[in-house]
């Protein structure tokens, strides 16, 4: 199935409300039993949801999805989430996402709709490439303790020596973060 990429963002009301009357029920209805003849089912991200369509009609037809619509323009959204209250599926039609690993929430992050956490070496590149950014660093941040263990006897092999003293060199000028209130 062939489908065109829009030029631009909508981003005005007129320009979202205008794409919302236009009658896309049949590349919808295609591209959904596409998903269904591949066996599509449970979480599902919509990138470009614009209005909402295809989320609403992905969630009457395959009965356990939920979808999570993400869209550049807020003019779209809004008419999106209009559309989600007023469906019956508005508990499977998704206006949150987590991220269960570093790709996944750099992906969320980089949509312009989500914040997150990346590690620094992780976020680094993005940073650079002036495509993220920190948001209050000094207040929304976090620190990891780890800690290395090794058996008195038989002494650590040497390569076990070298790794802790790359450790300890890698992070001597990184104060170690304040105990963990909650003891398990």
């Amino acid at each position: 199935m062939q489908r065109r990429l829009e030029a631009e963002v909508m981003d005005t009301e007129a320009e979202a409300v205008d794409y919302d009357r236009m009658d896309h029920s049949e590349p919808n209805e295609a591209f959904v039993a596409r998903l269904i003849e591949l066996g599509a089912c449970g979480r599902m991200l919509d990138i470009g949801t614009g209005p909402g369509h295809i989320p609403l009609l992905v969630c009457e037809r395959i009965r356990d999805a939920e979808v999570l619509g993400v869209d550049l323009a807020d003019a779209m959204l809004a008419i999106a989430e209009r559309r989600r209250r007023a469906s019956a599926h508005r508990e499977r039609l998704r206006r949150d996402a987590t991220g269960f690993d570093q790709e996944s929430v750099a992906t969320l992050i980089l949509s312009g709709r989500f914040l997150g956490f990346l590690p620094d070496h992780y976020a680094e590149a993005f940073v650079r490439a002036g495509q993220m950014r920190a948001v209050q660093p000094e207040l929304f941040r976090y620190a990891c303790r780890f800690s290395g263990i090794t058996r008195r006897s038989p002494a650590p092999s040497r390569v076990t020596q070298l790794l802790r003293e790359c450790l300890v060199l890698a992070h001597i000028n990184h104060p170690a973060p304040e105990p963990c209130p909650i003891q398990v």
